[in-house]
């Protein structure tokens, strides 16, 4: 029993106001004790927060120079491409200068002999 009714008096210390306080006292003490908790979490938690902030900066201008890296590519490829198009048109009108050079010179070659 003496056990007991040790764990519950600590529990109901805490439930119930101290004597002589009123309730607007109680909360603005416990609002006090809060925000010092909040304030003391705050503290523990900058450096964490300052060393993560460089971190995503650092991300921050790695995603930046790829995505200007991934454009210059994008560029580069669209240029290949045109030329590669170009000489492809190119080999094509070479293919008919030769065959229209070989007819001429097959007819030629009939005529001769």
């Amino acid at each position: 029993m003496l056990i007991l009714s040790a764990l519950i008096a600590p529990l109901s210390l805490t439930w119930s106001p101290s004597t002589g306080q009123t309730f607007e006292q109680l909360l603005k003490q416990k609002y006090v004790i809060a925000l010092q908790d909040s304030a003391v979490k705050y503290e523990l938690i900058k450096p964490r927060m300052v060393t993560l902030q460089k971190s995503y900066g650092f991300i921050e201008q790695q995603n930046q120079a790829l995505k200007n890296e991934q454009r210059f590519l994008s560029f580069q490829h669209e240029a290949l491409k045109i030329n590669f198009e170009a000489s492809l048109a190119d080999q094509r009108k070479k293919k008919y200068v030769w065959g229209a050079c070989g007819v001429g010179l097959g007819v030629l070659l009939k005529l001769i002999l």
